[in-house]
């Protein structure tokens, strides 16, 4: 019985961490004391993860999750809400973390305004704000990003 009762926990452990055939684990590393937030978030030395993120904008802002795996955006997906433009739109607009850091350096300097706000352990931005010509309509940069998994090795 408890050879059974073992293997049934094992097996709702692995199915509540699986999602769209990715295992994900917990990070139990804290590097939450280096205080830069792109040095915090390099130190987990993360490749392969998944996200939660949302570009917005003026006419599409639905969330999808974002499997990256070397660092590159391997596959989105997403609730039944999608249409063929979300699709595109998505695809074409998901991001990794280290190219939200490269955002906030690439506009640091230009930008009308940069909002941030990072993610207390793992430094990554959550909510990415930039707002390129404060003169012109519906050019900014929004993102939102949350609920970091790392998958399984």
């Amino acid at each position: 019985m408890r050879v059974f009762l073992s293997i049934c926990l094992v097996f709702l452990i692995t199915s509540c961490n699986a999602e769209n055939g990715i295992v994900t684990v917990s990070i139990d590393e804290d590097f939450s004391e280096i205080q830069d937030p792109r040095e915090r978030w390099q130190a987990y030395q993360l490749s392969d993860y998944q996200i939660v993120q949302q570009r917005i904008c003026e006419c599409l802002g639905l969330e999808y999750t974002t499997l990256i795996i070397a660092d590159s955006v391997q596959k989105i997906s997403y609730d039944s809400k999608r249409t063929d433009e979300y699709d595109e739109f998505a695809l074409r607009n998901a991001i990794t973390i280290d190219q939200a850091f490269d955002l906030i350096e690439e506009y640091g300097d230009i930008a009308a305004s940069i909002s941030v706000k990072y993610h207390p352990k793992f430094g990554y931005p959550e909510r990415l704000f930039i707002d390129i010509n404060e003169m012109t309509a519906d050019e900014e940069i929004i993102y939102e990003i949350r609920d970091l998994k790392k998958i399984k090795d």
